[in-house]
C-alpha cells in the first residue's frame, strides 16, 4: 500500500484534470534542461511498454495521482514516482492494454488511466504548447506576421541566433509564404511542420496564422521537447523528429 505523503497532499489539486486532459494548476511549464539528446545515463529513462531506454526528451512522464489515476505529467513537475512511455501511436495502443497491469506491479496498488490514452495526451500537449506560445508572445520570443518574420530573418545581427520556423499549414499550400520559407532556408533556420493551426490561432488570438518564428531563449528551450513529443504522437511513420 502506498502512503500519501504530506507533499502529495499539499499538491493534490495539481493532479486534478480539466476537460482537455491537463492539470488545471499546471499552466506554466517547468524548466527542463537545454534540449539535446542525452549523453549521460541519468538523462535516460526506460519506456514501460517497449523497455527501450531513451532520453527523457523523447519520453512522456506519468505519475500516480492521490486518486490512483495515472496522470500524464507533460511539464515533469508533479510529485511522485515516475513511469515513462514512448509517445507514438503504436506504443500507446499497446499501453491501453498493458499499462495498468505494469503500473500496478510498480505502485503495488490498483490504478486506472484515461482510455484511450493517445487522444488524452495529444490534448494535453496541445494545451501546454498553446500556453507556452502565449507566454513567448508576451515575452517577445515568438514572432507572428510575414513582415515581422521577414525583417528578423534579414537582419544580419540575428545570423548567430538560434530559431526555428513553425509552418502551421503544409508548406506545399503556403504559396504566399515562399519568400519566408526561402529566407529561412538561406539562414539555415529549421522549418517545422505538423502543429495544428489552431494552436497558433489560440496563442495569438487570430483567426488565421501561417507562420511563427520561435527565437532563442529559455522559453524556446522549453517549447522544443513539447513540440517533438507532439510530432512523435502524430507522425504517421512513428519516426523520431528532433528539433536541434
Amino acid at each position: 500500500m502506498i502512503r500519501t505523503t504530506h507533499k502529495m497532499r499539499a499538491n493534490r489539486n495539481a493532479y486534478h484534470v480539466i476537460d482537455n486532459g491537463v492539470a488545471a494548476d499546471d499552466v506554466m511549464p517547468a524548466a527542463p534542461s537545454a534540449f539535446a539528446l542525452a549523453d549521460k545515463d541519468e538523462n535516460l529513462r526506460r519506456c514501460i511498454i517497449s523497455n527501450q531506454s531513451l532520453p527523457k526528451s523523447s519520453l512522456l512522464r506519468l505519475v500516480l495521482s492521490p486518486e490512483n489515476i495515472l496522470t500524464p505529467d507533460i511539464t515533469e513537475k508533479l510529485p511522485g514516482r515516475s513511469i515513462w512511455i514512448t509517445p507514438n501511436a503504436h506504443i500507446l495502443a499497446l499501453a491501453d492494454k498493458q499499462l495498468v497491469k505494469k503500473a500496478q506491479k510498480i505502485y503495488q496498488t490498483k490504478v486506472s488511466i484515461a482510455s484511450p490514452l493517445a487522444p488524452f495526451i495529444t490534448k494535453a500537449l496541445q494545451y501546454h504548447i498553446t500556453q507556452l506560445l502565449s507566454l513567448m508572445r508576451r515575452a517577445g520570443q515568438v514572432l507572428q506576421g510575414k513582415d515581422k518574420i521577414t525583417i528578423w530573418l534579414k537582419n544580419k545581427k540575428n545570423s548567430d541566433k538560434k530559431a526555428f520556423l513553425l509552418a502551421m499549414k503544409p508548406i506545399s499550400s503556403l504559396h504566399d509564404g515562399q519568400k519566408i520559407i526561402k529566407l529561412a532556408q538561406t539562414s539555415n533556420i529549421e522549418i517545422i511542420e505538423g502543429l495544428p493551426e489552431q494552436i497558433a490561432c489560440d496563442s495569438f488570438n487570430r483567426a488565421n496564422v501561417s507562420f511563427l518564428l520561435a527565437i532563442d531563449g529559455g522559453l524556446m528551450r522549453k517549447l522544443q521537447p513539447l513540440i517533438n513529443k507532439y510530432l512523435l504522437m502524430n507522425d504517421a511513420d512513428n519516426e523520431h523528429i528532433v528539433i536541434k
